[in-house]
């Protein structure tokens, strides 16, 4: 019988260990033809349990996809076949050949073993390791975003078959730990995904927050209206960007300066935590932009339940923003290419200088800044 690993990583991030359980839609599955291994992502160096076979790999996030490279290379006798969210995408651009023993895939478990999709019972077994730690873990709704619009997203264009789960049986119940955060796996709720589902999760001691990725739009809050109750345990991932109009219209992010203040006003009144992130290093600012930046954030709720992260913006491959924005340095990681940068004039970067900095001074006074965030 041929050796068959099926590798899922952990690592600890902000004090949570984030649990890459890439498996678990086909758990009974892949014990049935091999073994599942959990794998340390922060030690420095992994060595197999194996020197021939097979070895599957669920890839979160490129480090992941990296460690899968590096094991290529030292084990020529083994086939290694990786997937997972960091391959759903096309923003990934392959500069150097790969190792020969290496595939990587874009489809789900189910279809690369030719069975239904979602037709196996979701589990999740923990390392014993873990049992007194936060652990962070996903549970897959569906494999899309509805909105599909906003230029700088590099899942707009993934070629990869939608799925998702018709019947919610919320497995996760059985998962025998005690502190617990389970991210909805989807690129973004729904008004209609909002209303039966928010009602519907399950709620008890074992679990601290959910977690799930928001748009902040008026249909989506008049839904989270109906049916949040006050401090309800999840946290909303919401994408801020640049809160100004003209650039928000730029972006096509389907929603306005005011959707987005509301939207976290809501939350704020609710008592419901949100963690919003934003985006520097635009190349198409102007001075106008700053003066209702600084209007917006000034009329931010201040609510100790949010959390923010800036992030720097990149020109992904294979996104709108790559076939309009003039770019600047690229960005290689390893055999890869992600985008790029965009280029900067001295008048874009004063700018970005300035909006950066006010960004910081207002987000500071009200909210704590997260270097990394499990959203």
């Amino acid at each position: 019988m041929i050796n068959r690993l099926f590798i899922q990583f952990y690592s600890e991030v902000d004090g949570i260990i984030d649990i890459g359980n890439g498996f678990s839609d086909t758990y009974d599955y892949c014990k049935n033809i091999g073994d599942i291994v959990w794998i340390d992502h922060s030690l420095k160096e992994n060595i197999l349990p194996i020197d021939t076979g097979e070895v599957y790999v669920s890839a979160v996030y490129l480090s992941h996809l990296f460690q899968v490279i590096l094991w290529a290379e030292r084990y020529e006798n083994i086939n290694f076949i990786v997937g997972g969210p960091v391959l759903i995408s096309d923003f990934l651009v392959q500069n150097d050949p790969l190792p020969p023993n290496l595939k990587m895939v874009k489809c789900s478990v189910e279809e690369h073993f030719g069975i239904p999709n979602f037709s196996y019972s979701w589990k999740l077994d923990v390392p014993k390791k873990l049992e007194n730690k936060i652990i962070h873990f996903c549970y897959i709704l569906d494999r899309d975003c509805y909105w599909h619009k906003c230029i700088f997203c590099p899942y707009k264009n993934q070629t990869v078959k939608f799925r998702n789960r018709k019947k919610l049986d919320f497995e996760f119940q059985n998962v025998d730990h005690k502190n617990m955060m389970v991210r909805i796996g989807t690129d973004s709720l729904t008004p209609r995904t909002i209303r039966s589902l928010i009602p519907n999760l399950p709620i008890d001691n074992k679990f601290k927050k959910y977690r799930a990725f928001l748009r902040a739009t008026y249909d989506n809050a008049k839904a989270l209206e109906e049916v949040l109750v006050e401090g309800f345990p999840i946290k909303f991932g919401i994408g801020v960007e640049f809160p100004v109009d003209r650039m928000l219209q730029f972006m096509r992010k389907g929603s306005t300066s005011i959707e987005i203040l509301k939207m976290l006003i809501l939350l704020q009144e609710k008592k419901v935590c949100a963690h919003m992130n934003f985006i520097s290093g635009w190349n198409n600012l102007i001075s106008e932009d700053l003066i209702q930046l600084e209007d917006f954030l000034k009329s931010m709720p201040k609510y100790d339940g949010f959390t923010y992260l800036i992030s720097r913006l990149t020109i992904f491959n294979n996104t709108i923003l790559n076939d309009i924005c003039e770019k600047g340095e690229e960005i290689k990681v390893g055999p890869f290419s992600l985008g790029f940068y965009p280029k900067l004039n001295e008048e874009q970067k004063k700018l970005n200088d300035e909006a950066t900095n006010m960004l910081l001074h207002y987000l500071d006074l009200k909210y704590k800044k997260m270097i990394t965030s499990t959203i």
